[in-house]
């Protein structure tokens, strides 16, 4: 609570007001800085105290780059490992559920900016990734195409559509993994 105090002697009549000194106003200032910042502080502790998540810790979980992903995809016939593909960092696997990541595509792919990735159902080996951020932004990342893994991710080799932007969606066919449909965005 802030107060100003009257010089002694002064008189204020109900409904009058009287102007601080200069020396009074900086006095009150200061009192309110202090004052301010002490309830805060007093206010955050006591939040904090009674949170459920203050024994909480944030921890990575993922690679150490990446940056945004819109493509992700799991093996249905192995519950532990997932793909997915970073907007402009190439493509990532793991076999233990997300607990250790390896980038499988570096150095292979002409463009690192993934826009959708699928793992074939009748064969967990072969891998298609679309190229090129999926996401409508005014500074998206563009593709070349579609590349093809046939070995769970070793090596990656461009099967077409070089001409794309943006693929969003990789469809394999279930009954032939050799065969696959995406719809693309076009130069």
């Amino acid at each position: 609570m802030l107060s100003l105090s009257l010089a002694a002697g002064a008189q204020v009549k109900p409904g009058e007001t009287q102007t601080p000194s200069p020396a009074q106003t900086v006095q009150v200032k200061e009192e309110a800085e202090g004052q301010g910042t002490t309830d805060q502080s007093s206010a955050a502790a006591r939040a904090k105290a009674n949170s459920p998540y203050e024994s909480l810790a944030f921890r990575q979980i993922g690679p150490f780059r990446g940056g945004r992903v819109g493509a992700v995809t799991g093996v249905q016939s192995q519950p532990f490992t997932f793909y997915f593909g970073a907007t402009g960092g190439g493509i990532y696997k793991t076999t233990d559920g997300g607990i250790h990541w390896a980038p499988v595509a570096d150095g292979q792919l002409k463009l690192g900016s993934v826009g959708a990735i699928a793992v074939s159902d009748s064969d967990p080996n072969i891998v298609y990734a679309g190229m090129g951020e999926s996401d409508m932004r005014g500074n998206a990342s563009h593709g070349d195409g579609v590349y093809k893994s046939t070995d769970g991710g070793h090596t990656w080799k461009n099967v077409g559509l070089q001409g794309t932007q943006q693929i969003g969606a990789v469809k394999i066919d279930p009954r032939n993994p050799a065969s696959y449909m995406s719809p693309l965005s076009a130069t």
